[in-house]
């Protein structure tokens, strides 16, 4: 899904300003609200700013009016801590992509990235590690949650905590 591309940095500075203690990172300037927090809080976390008809993530405006210039195609804006509603300047970064998708909570009972807990296909071995390496992937079952880690670190896998 294409993100569709915030205003340039002069326009957004026209109508908001940082807020470090604010709950969106934002606040309003030049407007009646001036001074109140800008956005509401999504379902899902993220912080959404209405500016000139069109919903933005409040984390990339607070970028742009940090830097002062655009954020580039192809450049991310991650959650150094994966809070989504965090968007203190200190917790955000620029990051590509695969480097924002790599910063994403572990799932599974595991906790483990790409280790999975399936005591009903296998109860001597109830724990899958997958591995990937050079466009393959290679599985492997083991007995504790241990083991898989040291199978994937040994397969030059860096293991997320």
């Amino acid at each position: 899904m294409r993100r569709s591309r915030e205003p340039a940095p002069d326009i957004v500075a026209n109508y908001l300003e940082l807020d470090p203690d604010g709950p969106s990172g934002l606040k309003w300037r030049g407007r009646k609200l001036h001074g109140k927090p800008a956005g509401s809080k999504r379902d899902d976390s993220y912080w959404r700013v209405d500016l000139m008809g069109r919903h933005f993530y409040a984390h990339r405006l607070v970028w742009i009016l940090h830097t002062g210039q655009s954020i580039p195609d192809g450049v991310d804006i991650d959650h150094r801590d994966r809070d989504r509603s965090n968007n203190r300047v200190t917790n955000l970064r620029e990051t590509t992509f695969s480097q924002n998708q790599s910063n994403r909570a572990p799932y599974g009972k595991t906790g483990k990235k790409d280790i999975h807990f399936m005591p009903e296909i296998n109860k001597a071995k109830p724990y899958r590690a997958l591995a990937k390496i050079a466009c393959a992937v290679k599985s492997k079952r083991f007995a504790s949650l241990d083991e898989a880690v040291a199978w994937q670190q040994s397969m030059g896998v860096m293991v997320n905590a």
